[in-house]
């Protein structure tokens, strides 16, 4: 629950009144209520009468119709409470679906964010992929030249250093041998496995 939505001790008492149910229906009683007021006392002045209790009364007791008005705010008094229940449905639905568009806006930008991180991965890697290709093509440009003497290409102008030392490395791992690449004349060229 957050701090909002409990209210301390004094909150309470007045809490009631806050809802559209209560205040709808309060309403709509003393908005009913004025009817059979002022039918009475129009009735009360027609008829001459003082102004008095008895008068009311007497007016009220000989006036079936104004028995049919006395029973306006118990109606408008339902009325109004039925539209403070919808008032209510519609502000729950409100804060609903406001909290779901919050929710919905939080996972979407997450997933763009998501997106974009993949998307940046990707690029990267094509541009990795891309500079790893055109070095692969200007080796074998340079490999495959006719001004070249072929017997000058060396091994590291086919494979790269690092890539050459993780085959060394593997294949001494996976054999249980010691290793290590030389060159034509007995250089070494990788690191001893």
């Amino acid at each position: 629950m957050t701090v909002a939505s409990r209210p301390d001790l004094e909150e309470c008492r007045f809490l009631w009144i806050r809802s559209c149910v209560v205040r709808h229906t309060i309403l709509g009683v003393a908005f009913g209520s004025l009817f059979p007021l002022l039918a009475v006392l129009v009735e009360v002045w027609q008829a001459g009468l003082p102004w008095s209790l008895s008068s009311v009364w007497r007016v009220q007791a000989d006036s079936i119709l104004l028995w049919i008005i006395d029973s306006a705010p118990l109606f408008l008094g339902l009325a109004a409470w039925q539209i403070g229940r919808k008032q209510e449905e519609l502000r729950r639905l409100n804060r609903s679906l406001k909290e779901s568009i919050i929710n919905r806006t939080a996972e979407r930008d997450e997933v763009s964010s998501n997106l974009d991180q993949a998307l940046q991965k990707h690029r990267l890697a094509e541009e990795q992929y891309t500079a790893a290709n055109r070095s692969l093509q200007q080796r074998l440009d340079n490999i495959l030249s006719i001004q070249k003497d072929h017997r000058a290409v060396t091994l590291l102008d086919l494979i790269d250093i690092n890539r050459l030392q993780k085959l060394q490395d593997t294949f001494s791992d996976a054999c249980g041998l010691a290793s290590l690449i030389v060159d034509l004349e007995g250089v070494s060229i990788t690191e001893p496995s």
